[in-house]
């Protein structure tokens, strides 16, 4: 895949709308407006690579590898039909590429630099109430040590496979953060991510999620872009959840303030690719029900505003059609078809919600992709 954005870069193949600035500096950057005719000021997020897309040449290659700049290479090489690359055009995105000759670290000094560059370049055409930051691996550490550096400049943050090593996590008791790590990465522990979130716990932060993979579904650190790290947390939804918040209500709101771990169901936490028996309340007046049999029901309302299998802020949002946090998997609320979770039909190997490779994987119990609405089993 990265030999192919490399063909399609220097050819100058389906990459126009990818511009790459400061190109002799500390961090060469690569801008990308939305397309699409979204209205302006537009809503920006700054996205910080992994260490293995350093580069000192080929920076705008090197900036489409990881994350938000992997959704938008596939968007210039076409892959416009899913929902990813969607909701990746909902921003106006900053991808700055780290030079192999400067180490191993992202620097908050340079980092400002870079922005105080776009915004002489581009002013008011941006929403700075809406400045979102994420991260993957060394681009996650480089995360937070922005954001516990600059709390005051950011609505919200994704970072994965990455913790917390330096910085005061206390100027981040109010930020909304989307938290991923897996426990089959071999270069970031799930546990030492654990250690990281549960001190924003400790500290007060109840508008952060943190989803960790369980060992289950081999979610690796890296694996060439294909579902690792620097990929499957990137979703729409992910996307959405970042646009949802700006520095006007981040401090009091949040779509959800649940915890996704690989241990059991428990009161504000979520269990990530296991189902258990239960009976979890899915609505402000309704229940939604299943078993490790995969047998699921749900009480649906009516018709809700939000699509299926959109993330809810609320019960209420899709009117009794939301699946419960201990069914979702990730410790959020999501609307579903007429109120009912997913086709079921055997006991699988796979737990509800949980991504499969193929059908045969789940034994019937998948959701299909005209309904996960984000193009995976």
């Amino acid at each position: 895949m990265r030999n192919i954005l490399l063909l399609l870069c220097l050819f100058g193949l389906s990459v126009a709308e990818m511009k790459l600035y400061n190109e002799n500096g500390f961090y060469p950057y690569v801008l990308h407006e939305p397309e699409g005719g979204l209205a302006k000021p537009w809503p920006m997020v700054m996205f910080l690579h992994g260490s293995g897309s350093r580069a000192d040449s080929d920076f705008l290659s090197h900036a489409q590898w990881d994350g938000v700049g992997w959704l938008l290479g596939r968007w210039n090489r076409g892959v416009r039909g899913d929902a990813e690359t969607i909701a990746a055009q909902k921003f106006f995105s900053l991808l700055p590429v780290a030079r192999v000759s400067k180490g191993m670290d992202w620097n908050n000094n340079e980092l400002m630099n870079v922005i105080n560059q776009v915004k002489a370049k581009y002013g008011n055409d941006i929403d700075w109430n809406r400045f979102y930051v994420s991260g993957f691996s060394m681009g996650s550490f480089g995360t937070w040590r922005f954001i516990t550096g600059n709390s005051d400049m950011v609505a919200a943050a994704l970072p994965s496979a990455g913790y917390l090593t330096d910085g005061d996590i206390n100027k981040v008791a109010k930020l909304p953060i989307d938290y991923f790590c897996s426990d089959s990465d071999d270069k970031v522990p799930g546990p030492k991510c654990q250690t990281t979130y549960d001190r924003l716990v400790s500290i007060g932060n109840r508008v952060s999620n943190f989803t960790r993979y369980p060992s289950s579904m081999n979610i690796p650190h890296s694996n060439s872009g294909v579902r690792d790290m620097s990929t499957v947390p990137f979703t729409a939804d992910a996307l959405r959840w970042l646009l949802s918040h700006s520095k006007g209500n981040s401090n009091g709101s949040s779509s959800s303030s649940g915890s996704s771990t690989s241990g059991s169901s428990t009161s504000g936490s979520s269990t990530t690719g296991s189902s258990t028996s239960g009976t979890t309340t899915g609505s402000t007046s309704g229940t939604t029900t299943g078993s490790t049999s995969g047998t699921t029901s749900g009480t649906s309302g009516g018709q809700g505003n939000k699509n299926d299998w959109d993330f809810c802020s609320s019960n209420s949002e899709c009117r009794n059609g939301c699946c419960s946090k201990q069914w979702s998997g990730d410790g959020r609320l999501k609307c579903t078809p007429g109120g009912t979770q997913c086709v079921s039909g055997g006991n699988g190997n796979k737990g509800d919600w949980v991504y499969c490779s193929t059908s045969s994987e789940c034994t019937n119990r998948c959701c299909s992709k005209k309904w996960s609405n984000d193009g995976r089993l």
